[in-house]
């Protein structure tokens, strides 16, 4: 059954897939279980009066960082007044929405990503960690990253470039480095989520893409 949050976001929300309509930015589709999980469950059932399992859930925000100025203007290419109202925005959307509580944001070491990060915790969360992390660099492995992340347990924001970005999501989610996968536009959140460490891939969540909330 799909649904759409004009609301808010239930507490642990099921995968959600991206539409057009900017009144209905994130639509979701009930899935709180995958199948193989569900069919253990009622294995269990059979031979046994009372189940007890546990279902871990990390959400994975990635994180394009918003307009920067051009190289020629400021060779650091800190973020322009554009990507700081479009900051300003997706703030506003997340905290209505109630769907980003990262307990960490990783943001990389140039400076729009940096600003970026900054801007978005403290409108958004600013109980989190803010770490500067080494390869998330636009041109860095994105199976660097993807091997640090299997050992997290926390609510994560990463903020960062492309093409790496795409990379790492197309890594996360197929298990092979595609461009022709995801396309990760600047200040959009791809959220990905897995049911826990051991998990071989991630899933698909949402995509809120800039546009949408113009």
């Amino acid at each position: 059954m799909a649904g759409s949050l004009s609301a808010s976001l239930p507490d642990r929300a099921p995968s959600f897939l991206p539409v057009t309509d900017p009144a209905q930015a994130i639509t979701y589709l009930q899935e709180p279980f995958a199948l193989s999980e569900l069919l253990n469950v009622a294995r269990q059932l059979l031979h046994t009066r009372t189940v007890s399992f546990s279902v871990f859930a990390m959400q994975l925000y990635l994180i394009r960082h918003a307009h920067a100025l051009a190289e020629e203007i400021d060779p650091d290419r800190p973020l322009s007044p554009k990507g700081r109202a479009q900051i300003k925005q997706l703030a506003r959307f997340l905290q209505a929405k109630s769907a980003f509580a990262p307990a960490e944001l990783w943001h990389s070491p140039l400076a729009r990503s940096r600003q970026t990060a900054r801007l978005l915790a403290g409108a958004v969360s600013p109980a989190a960690k803010i770490s500067e992390i080494p390869h998330l660099e636009p041109e860095a492995k994105p199976s660097t990253i993807a091997a640090r992340l299997k050992t997290l347990r926390r609510d994560l924001a990463i903020v960062g470039h492309e093409p790496h970005l795409s990379s790492l999501a197309a890594l996360l989610v197929t298990g092979t480095i595609r461009a022709d996968v995801f396309k990760i536009r600047k200040s959009a959140v791809l959220c990905l989520d897995r049911s826990g460490p051991q998990a071989a891939f991630w899933r698909v969540r949402w995509l809120l893409a800039p546009e949408l909330l113009d």
